[in-house]
């Protein structure tokens, strides 16, 4: 117990993995859908981005998931074992872990916000592009 159980540490490592998991995943799906976006002209080859909503739709739920699991498993982790560490780093340390904490709540925030807007979004029933042909 104290200062020699390295149990927080094991699980900030295992925090830091999953985000560094998380950044690569969520790159991995920027490429993909940069890449389909940049596929044929405003009004022609449609067909080669027919899977983009998909993708879009596939990175902003399961991401959003795993970032907000993230950040529970985080929070929960620094608050619960924070007491005998909490003097072993200076104010400002903890002060940026919690601001960074802060920032990936918000994050999820903003993207739980926006799933629910869209999911309560009227679909669009015309194609914009084939109605001014």
């Amino acid at each position: 117990s104290g200062y020699t159980d390295k149990i927080f540490c094991y699980l900030m490592l295992a925090y830091q993995a999953g985000m560094a998991i998380f950044c690569v995943t969520s790159l991995f799906y920027e490429q993909k859908i940069l890449r389909l976006t940049s596929l044929g002209t405003p009004t022609l080859g449609l067909e080669l981005r027919a899977s983009l909503g998909k993708l879009i739709e596939r990175k902003m739920t399961v991401l959003t998931g795993v970032n907000l699991f993230l950040l529970m498993f985080g929070l929960v982790s620094t608050l619960r074992f924070i007491s005998p560490y909490l003097y072993c780093f200076p104010k400002f340390f903890w002060m940026v872990v919690f601001i960074m904490f802060m920032i990936q709540g918000l994050h999820c925030i903003f993207n739980i916000t926006t799933l629910f807007a869209l999911w309560r979004a009227a679909p669009s029933t015309s194609n914009a592009i084939d109605s001014e042909a």
